[in-house]
């Protein structure tokens, strides 16, 4: 026996040691993963310093498409399905892709507010103002919010984020590389997305497009930032990012090789209340994060205080968007690739990780978007489905009843009228339009 065996036997025979070293080996993984979120959760902390507009990084992300319309108009307008006693009381806050600006309707159809913010009213020096001004294509707003006082806070793709009061003055605007999506947390601070140009793993000869969250107080000054990178290395994105491009080249559905370079795509993000974390249960907290990275097909959720990616999925949806919470304690989603050509909504058990509903749209117009979309739960426990690129609305009952149908009646401007891209819509209960002068409205008319 060697000296090396003679001190290993040793060891082992001493059963106080054995225990502290099991002990010891136990807690390296832990120690490891705690100094990570530590080192996280510092970064985030530190004073926000925005970094300067990249107008190459720019460039990229508006390439990947987000236009004011892609369906020829067809004749179906407006509301043109209301079952009054099954649909969800309430109105309805939305964008439309003809216009820089926000409307509230009515369950019938009728616009009751507008807002409205041109580009150059925002920002009349936007230090990477389009030459010749924003064209047709990009002259929208791709998110807005309502706030209870008749408030909205919008983002403005690639270009910023801002807040406009009831009567559509500029409260503020704020210049970036805001995307997509933005939530209002209960004490008024603002989180929402936006990108960097950084040298990541995997991205090769060219700087990556990295998601951040960033955090905003209500006068719409930073305060922190976290980077999705960071936030997504217990998900190893790496290999995420190796198998959604192994799974892309079968499907075939249209992702271009130029997308590459945004190894997230983040697209949805929501703040979880108390209530939907302990439906959820564990490892859900309220205030966690729940967001959706659309090429990875994965969706997670994030303590951004720690840095740390606390539940993920991925799959069996793809480039999907907008997850939310069921009343059951389950995670919804629009699945934008059912096939090359058909979407889906689908319904997920976030312990199992297996689909436990999935509509598809009526049999005569299955959904169908291939970009954006989303799904909201009502409190009558219905589901208000957002189509994109049809301009469709549908609400639908648990036994999956269309009780209400809307059409965009707005159409883009151009040689060729198409239906303007609803990228957002949300149900407003009557008791946040206190602000209101009055409930009712003359119809207005399609652009």
């Amino acid at each position: 026996m060697t000296h090396k065996d003679k001190a290993m036997r040793h060891t082992y025979e001493h059963p106080l040691l054995s225990v502290f070293l099991s002990i010891v080996f136990f807690l390296i993984p832990a120690c490891r993963c705690d100094r990570q979120a530590e080192e996280n959760k510092a970064e985030s902390s530190k004073p926000a310093e925005a970094p300067a507009i990249d107008d190459t990084l720019a460039q990229q992300l508006n390439a990947l498409g987000y236009v004011s319309g892609t369906t020829p108009a067809g004749p179906q307008k407006g509301v043109t399905v209301y079952n009054k006693a099954l649909a969800q009381d309430g109105y309805n806050f939305f964008t439309s892709g003809h216009a820089p600006a926000a409307f509230l309707m009515d369950m019938e159809g009728r616009m009751l507010h507008e807002w409205r913010a041109d580009f150059d009213a925002l920002w009349p020096n936007h230090p990477r103002a389009p030459e010749g001004g924003i064209g047709d294509k990009q002259n929208f707003w791709r998110h807005a919010q309502l706030l209870p006082n008749g408030d909205v806070l919008g983002i403005w793709q690639h270009y910023g984020i801002f807040k406009l009061n009831k009567d559509s003055k500029v409260l503020w605007a704020k210049p970036g590389l805001a995307h997509h999506d933005l939530a209002v947390a209960d004490d008024g601070k603002i989180y929402h997305l936006s990108s960097e140009h950084e040298p990541m793993p995997e991205i090769e000869l060219i700087r990556g497009v990295l998601d951040v969250i960033v955090i905003r107080d209500p006068n719409g000054e930073e305060l922190r930032r976290l980077s999705m990178g960071k936030a997504l290395q217990q998900a190893d994105w790496t290999k995420l990012r190796r198998d959604f491009w192994d799974r892309e080249r079968s499907r075939k559905h249209g992702v271009a090789d130029g997308a590459k370079h945004d190894p997230f795509h983040t697209n949805s993000i929501w703040i979880l209340s108390q209530e939907e974390a302990s439906r959820l249960g564990h490892p859900f907290r309220a205030g966690n994060l729940l967001v959706s990275m659309c090429v990875l097909d994965t969706i997670a959720t994030i303590d951004f205080d720690r840095g740390t990616t606390t539940w993920w999925q991925t799959g069996p949806f793809g480039l999907q968007h907008q997850p939310r919470v069921t009343h059951d304690g389950k995670i919804i989603v629009f699945n934008n690739h059912l096939t090359a050509q058909t979407s889906s909504v689908q319904i997920i058990d976030p312990h199992s990780g297996k689909v436990t509903w999935e509509y598809t749209g009526p049999e005569s117009a299955p959904l169908a978007s291939r970009t954006s979309s989303g799904v909201e739960v009502l409190e009558n426990g219905n589901i208000l489905i957002t189509e994109t690129n049809r301009g469709r609305v549908l609400e639908i009952t648990p036994k999956e009843e269309v009780v209400w149908e809307f059409h965009n009646p707005f159409n883009t401007r151009g040689a060729q009228a198409l239906i303007g891209h609803l990228y957002n819509i949300d149900r407003v209960d009557r008791s946040l339009l206190s602000w209101l002068p009055e409930v009712g409205g003359k119809e207005t008319s399609a652009d």
